[in-house]
């Protein structure tokens, strides 16, 4: 029940986000991290990937609405914990790493790329964006002529984005 007052809070907070009330999303952000972090520390060991991802998602959103009001420094700080949850949960699962959590990891690449690039740190946007790239061309070797169209479009999209970051080099 923890875990889902924790989503409810960041629905909200995504809504709230999308709304432009920034200092109200990061609110029910910073209460779902919260709610998180405890179950987190309650369950140890027991702590599931699929809540460690649902964290990271969370902290995720956080730096978009931080970067989106112009705290570059602190949304940073919060895609590195997701990036940090999300190739701790890669390095456990080793060859059992599931094509969505590959996919959620190249995520957060993708967006502290974009930030880092607006933040003005061009080699730093490049280097996330190769990350993502690389992880959605594995995605796209192992399923073959199965690569769903939204992944296809998630990669050409990735791709883009590391080009306009290479031309404003």
């Amino acid at each position: 029940l923890r875990n889902d007052m924790a989503g409810t809070l960041q629905n909200r907070g995504n809504a709230r986000r999308q709304g432009g009330d920034l200092a109200g999303a990061i609110k029910d952000y910073d209460a779902g991290i919260a709610l998180m972090e405890a179950i987190r520390d309650e369950l140890g060991d027991a702590w599931t990937i699929q809540l460690r991802n649902y964290l990271a998602n969370v902290y995720q959103n956080r730096g978009l609405a931080r970067a989106d009001g112009g705290d570059l420094a602190e949304a940073f700080e919060d895609y590195d914990a997701a990036v940090a949850i999300r190739e701790s949960i890669r390095d456990e699962l080793g060859d059992a790493w599931t094509i969505p959590l590959r996919n959620d990891l190249a995520i957060v690449y993708q967006n502290r790329g974009g930030d880092r690039w607006q933040g003005g740190d061009l080699a730093g946007a490049v280097n996330d964006y190769d990350s993502g790239i690389a992880i959605r061309e594995a995605i796209r070797d192992e399923l073959g002529a199965d690569w769903p169209i939204p992944f296809r479009n998630d990669l050409a999209g990735i791709r883009q984005n590391r080009g306009v970051a290479r031309a404003d080099g």
